[in-house]
């Protein structure tokens, strides 16, 4: 017996209107005396919410490293960052590069042919590649922009594999068949 349940379609059903955010990423709703928090990210704020409710102030918490982390990706992942701003952003010490290069990575490995995703993809482990550089990565990189047709970008990561000889064999492998083509 197959019998999956879905707490988003069982609220639906009954009428709510059921909001979420991009995977592991802050996000509490509010409604009337009723709140709610997608996962594990939206604690704090959850509870920031619940004592609000109740007529209370919350105690000034301070911003963590990996809360900064999570709200920069959910601000450029919902276009409050653009490409340009995303380059000014960096700073050595702001972030967890290998958590938002991460993130990129699940990005477009779970995206199946959304050019927007797999852009953000890229975009998130090539702006912390100067902080976090990894081979798969970058590789995973290199077929992405091939996928969407970005050649000439793909061209110069895996150049760069080769040179760093990292990958060498994958890289000149997808080198030959792009320049190929």
């Amino acid at each position: 017996m197959n019998s999956h349940f879905f707490l988003e379609n069982a609220l639906k059903a009954k009428g709510a209107i059921y909001q979420k955010s991009n995977f592991m990423l802050e996000n509490v709703v509010t409604s009337g005396k009723f709140i709610t928090g997608q996962n594990p990210a939206s604690t704090k704020s959850s509870a920031e919410a619940v004592v609000k409710a109740l007529g209370n102030r919350p105690e000034h918490r301070s911003i963590t490293k990996q809360d900064a982390t999570l709200g920069f990706i959910k601000k450029f992942l919902n276009n409050q960052l653009d490409k340009n701003e995303l380059r000014k952003v960096s700073n050595a010490g702001s972030y967890h590069y290998k958590l938002i290069a991460t993130y990129g990575f699940i990005l477009i490995q779970d995206t199946k042919d959304d050019k927007g995703s797999l852009e953000n993809g890229i975009d998130l482990i090539s702006f912390s590649k100067p902080y976090f550089f990894n081979e798969n990565f970058q590789l995973l990189v290199a077929k992405t922009q091939i996928k969407i047709g970005s050649l000439k970008q793909a061209k110069q990561t895996l150049e760069e594999l080769i040179e760093k000889d990292f990958l060498k064999k994958e890289a000149l492998a997808l080198l030959n068949e792009i320049t190929k083509s």
